[in-house]
């Protein structure tokens, strides 16, 4: 092909070895790859053994996009055995082409990998080589176009400035491929070429509006962007109708984003289809998200076993509540000293800008032992917590060998449920313990401890305190033995448990009067008031009222006390239906 790297004497060597039928890759003319192919049992592939010539063409050029491209992985990659094994296969498959595939095909390769045995936990074979995935590799190996032409980006080739990349994700290319209208992908590169050159986005926000992009444009599937209107953009809307708030959101704007850049270069030239109104209002939410004391307790009486490194970079998550790439990047100058105390700083890389945490001297201390571990190796270590050699360690196996860690110790929930480890929990739990334990000021947790640039974004790390967790959890119905939502009218807000608890908690259930609105005017008719919310909790003295009630009720009659015999009555009946709702 015209686009195979170059090497320096062993060019035609290489290209007669990848001229032959039968490939012993003991005999490839790189000694390094020679070598590792000896020490291992599957290292020859007999492509005279797939009888169709265009599958045993499409298999030896999979084969060259890994040996000579190393994509879309290292030819020392666990999964090679399963590529190896792919000649097999071919012969069996009922596609004559990779790019002919479709859904049942993939099943084809899965129940063949199966009756192998290298079929594990629904996973795609460890994520080897379904026709998908080898479509894209043998494309990306026979496309000729140069640079940001090629529908392939490798990352590393990009030349993106260190701000934008997040170094513990393992991200390492753009995916324009996955676009199946050529049209469309062009415009989309098009946009990405002005994205990466005109903007400072983050890498993994860009590898996120792609994968959103994409989703956009398939379901377009033949149609030109150009070609598109309201009701086409309504009908993918319907496709997004279950999604949460946030993620519905982030789809709508990254496609308006396109059509304003597509509308600036004159491609689209109608009325954008994306208006303001098919934005979702945000609710506000409650999540409990912090991590119980229950649980930190736990995980610390296991700490000492550890290794050294995960050790502190737990300590280090949950004692500043780093974001979790943040933690993997933290350099070995991070640890700053004053007077009084020690300081971690580091770049925050979702919101491209340096911060600073203050922290314990004891945490202090333990990084500085960390540092001087790494000052004895034999060359300069850059991150305090390396992978490899001036590599950071990857977000996911912090996070995976923590779970492994903590469902070995048998660390539980407090219902006795298992506990799943999730580092930017302790976000949460930090931001929760300062605001309701210390009572330290939003502002304060929002610019010094979380980095927010705006108190809104703070406020949903605190998560409610107890009281109110209960308060949640248990069913309300109004006066009229409706279900209905305590969260409406004043209690929609942690914070107000904290002021008004004590003032609008009930003999018989709650008040949700908004606080805003000043005293309340019906303070001695709960029982007939809007705004009136009650529990099973109380259920013992609505069942004590009506009792009480129907005492008053005879005397009324027997006195011929008309008025408040009505109103007894009337109250009856709504005690009544609140008292078959709650039962």
């Amino acid at each position: 092909m015209n686009n195979i790297i170059k090497f320096n004497d062993n060019t035609k060597n290489i290209n007669k070895f990848w001229a032959q039928d039968v490939l012993d890759f003991r005999t490839y003319p790189d000694k390094e790859i020679s070598d590792y192919y000896r020490r291992r049992k599957l290292n020859a592939v007999n492509l005279k053994s797939i009888e169709s010539e265009i599958k045993r063409e499409e298999y030896r050029d999979y084969l060259k996009s890994i040996f000579l491209k190393k994509f879309p992985f290292s030819y020392t990659s666990p999964r090679m055995p399963h590529v190896f094994r792919l000649q097999d296969f071919f012969n069996k498959a009922s596609f004559e082409s990779i790019f002919d595939s479709t859904e049942k095909h993939e099943k084809e390769i899965l129940d063949y990998f199966s009756s192998l045995g290298f079929f594990s936990e629904n996973k795609y074979i460890n994520g080897a080589m379904l026709p998908e995935q080898m479509k894209i590799a043998v494309s990306e190996f026979r496309d000729t176009r140069e640079g940001l032409d090629r529908d392939i980006w490798k990352i590393d080739k990009l030349h993106i400035s260190e701000e934008r990349l997040n170094k513990s994700a393992s991200l390492s290319i753009f995916n324009f491929y996955n676009i199946k209208n050529s049209h469309n992908r062009e415009l989309v590169k098009m946009w990405f070429r002005y994205l990466l050159g005109s903007t400072e986005l983050a890498l993994s926000s860009l590898i996120n509006i792609l994968s959103l992009i994409t989703g956009f444009c398939n379901y377009l599937g033949e149609i030109k962007i150009e070609d598109t209107d309201r009701i086409l953009f309504l009908g993918y809307l319907d496709t997004l109708r279950d999604l949460k708030t946030y993620t519905y959101n982030r789809n709508i704007n990254s496609i308006s984003n396109f059509y304003k850049y597509l509308a600036i270069k004159e491609t689209y030239k109608n009325e954008t289809p994306v208006l303001r109104t098919d934005f979702k209002q945000r609710e506000p939410e409650h999540h409990f998200n912090s991590v119980s004391e229950y649980v930190i307790l736990q995980i610390f009486r296991h700490l000492y076993e550890l290794p050294f490194d995960l050790k502190l970079m737990y300590l280090i998550n949950y004692s500043t509540g780093l974001r979790v790439s943040d933690l993997c990047q933290l350099e070995t100058d991070c640890l700053l000293k004053s007077e009084k105390c020690y300081f971690i700083r580091f770049h925050i890389q979702k919101m491209q800008k340096d911060h600073a945490i203050p922290i314990s001297a004891a945490l202090g201390e333990l990084i500085e032992k960390r540092v001087q571990e790494l000052s004895k190796l034999e060359y300069k270590e850059k991150y305090l917590f390396p992978s490899k050699p001036n590599k950071p360690m990857l977000s996911a196996y912090y996070r995976n060998t923590m779970k492994k860690w903590c469902k070995k110790w048998n660390i539980k929930n407090e219902d006795g449920t298992p506990y799943n480890f999730l580092p930017h929990s302790y976000r949460h739990t930090i931001a929760s313990n300062l605001a309701q334990e210390y009572d330290v000021d939003l502002e304060i947790i929002q610019l010094v401890v979380l980095g927010h640039a705006n108190p809104s974004m703070s406020l949903c790390y605190i998560d409610e305190i107890d009281e109110y967790k209960k308060m949640l959890n248990d069913k309300y119905v109004n006066r009229s033995g409706i279900n209905t939502s305590l969260e409406s009218k004043g209690l929609i807000h942690p914070g107000w448990i904290k002021e008004n608890l004590s003032k609008q908690v009930l003999p018989n259930g709650i008040c949700s009067y908004p606080t805003v609105l000043g005293v309340c005017p019906n303070s001695d008719v709960c029982l007939d008031c809007e705004y009136f919310r009650t529990s099973k909790k109380y259920l013992p003295v609505h069942e004590k009222q009506l009792e009480e009630l129907e005492k008053q009720i005879l005397i009324y009659e027997s006195n011929g006390f008309i008025n408040n015999l009505d109103t007894a009555r009337e109250q009856k009946k709504q005690l009544e239906k609140i008292i078959k709702a709650l039962t």
